[in-house]
């Protein structure tokens, strides 16, 4: 058991890592789609406009897909 003890806490160190780093990720994820939501909320112009202007909002190497 004992020559097994550090590779069990390795084992457990990459969880966390990957856990904390999928967490980041997602944190941001949310974090850009509320502050869209929240420019769309402040505008006073028509549907069609807003989506205009959240689309040019966006950094040029991303599409509108995906």
């Amino acid at each position: 058991m004992n020559d097994a003890l550090p590779i069990l806490i390795g084992v457990a160190a990459a969880v966390g890592a990957y856990l904390l780093t999928v967490g980041i990720i997602a944190s941001r994820a949310a974090d850009a789609a509320t502050l869209a939501r929240e420019r769309l909320a402040r505008q006073e112009v028509g549907l069609g406009q807003s989506a205009v202007a959240l689309e040019m909002e966006k950094p040029p190497n991303t599409s509108a897909f995906g």
